[in-house]
């Protein structure tokens, strides 16, 4: 029987097929047969990273067999969310010679990092308290779902804190900057078991996943999608990801970040959250300082003020 999919064991030769054509037409294709859905109406969307083609109205997301865990997170979440927020509803699901898929609603809008930098200070403000309010809804009212492995909250940012350094060397972090945040986790407390209770974490709420559209001349959130880095876990985790791709070193976005989502405005706070944006699976200093425009912070409590005003 002839494959539908390529056969491949590494990162490597995924990075060298994934954007050829061929390669997936015949599994879209068969898909398609699947789901009573025309082929050619489909087109590759540009990033992500799993194969998706976007459709009218819905999205197909082919989930490739390297990181297959992550359908399972991405469709617990979904389903937990059910609707309740702006968030894509899972039409159908299934896998294709092993390969995990979904078929999802496709939501309006386009991701909020091609406008970002053409709004004006008010209007990226008034923005970044509309996804601060999101934030606090998905952490109030959804329960974690279930359907994923996951180390619990404490084990997690115990291995992140004892990682912290080397992941931080590994995406080029400079000798001054390690000695800088090796100096700061010196000074927080030890990671010991918490009674938190853990919500629903995107884990990636970056300006790739936020959807906005122009609503009566005005920029407003349409949704949020890529759920595939789900857990469960501290809601500052997801806030300090948000502040690193939105205030990008103007404190007062986020100090909006806090106002939507309902944060005190003091410097314990944005310690926390700091501490989050340092120890984040994908988050690291170099990148935290490009995006912040902070080069010219020479130190960790500078950046802390440029990105949440204390």
């Amino acid at each position: 029987m002839t494959r539908l999919l390529p056969v491949f064991t590494t990162e490597a030769d995924y990075a060298r097929l994934r954007w050829t054509s061929g390669a997936w037409a015949p599994a879209l294709e068969a898909l398609c047969v699947r789901h009573d859905l025309d082929p050619t109406s489909f087109v590759r969307a540009g990033d992500g990273t799993h194969v998706v083609y976007l459709g009218p109205g819905v999205v197909l997301k082919l989930f490739v067999h390297l990181w297959a865990d992550d359908a399972a997170r991405e469709r617990a979440a979904l389903r937990a969310i059910d609707g309740r927020l702006p968030v894509p509803r899972v039409l159908a699901e299934g896998d294709l010679e092993g390969w995990p898929y979904v078929l999802i609603e496709r939501l309006p809008g386009i991701a909020i990092k091609h406008v970002w930098a053409d709004l004006d200070r008010t209007d990226q403000e008034a923005l970044a308290e509309e996804v601060g309010a999101f934030a606090r809804r998905l952490h109030d009212e959804v329960a974690p779902g279930q359907g994923w492995a996951q180390p619990t909250w404490d084990d997690f940012i115990a291995d992140r804190r004892a990682r912290c350094l080397e992941h931080h060397a590994r995406r080029g972090a400079t000798r001054e900057w390690l000695e800088r945040i090796e100096a700061w986790l010196a000074g927080l407390p030890p990671v010991a078991p918490t009674d938190l209770r853990p919500r629903l974490l995107h884990a990636d709420l970056t300006h790739d996943h936020l959807l906005v559209e122009q609503v009566d001349g005005r920029w407003r959130l349409r949704g949020v999608i890529d759920w595939a880095d789900a857990q469960a876990g501290d809601p500052l985790y997801d806030l300090a990801v948000l502040a690193v791709f939105l205030a990008q070193g103007r404190s007062t976005v986020g100090r909006a970040l806090r106002r939507g989502y309902g944060l005190p405005d003091d410097e314990a706070t944005a310690r926390r959250l700091l501490e989050h944006a340092l120890l984040h699976r994908f988050g690291h200093i170099a990148g935290i300082l490009r995006l912040a425009h902070g080069p010219q912070a020479q130190d960790l409590a500078a950046l802390q003020a440029a990105l949440w005003g204390a």
